[in-house]
């Protein structure tokens, strides 16, 4: 459950940072779904990595 609670917070920063990106450029940021896939599947990989590291540590 940790997993998909990193994955999901770590989603809506991404989604700020293209909104705060968008607001300052003025213009609608898309992506295209070559950028799109891999970048969820970073985010995610990130947190399952993060995840998976705290529990060897305890």
């Amino acid at each position: 459950m940790k997993t998909f609670g990193r994955g999901m917070l770590y989603s809506i920063i991404v989604i700020v940072i293209l909104l705060a990106i968008s607001f300052f450029i003025g213009e609608t940021v898309t992506l295209p779904w070559y950028v799109f896939i891999p970048l969820v599947l970073i985010v995610w990989g990130i947190a399952f990595y993060q995840t998976k590291k705290e529990r060897v540590n305890n």
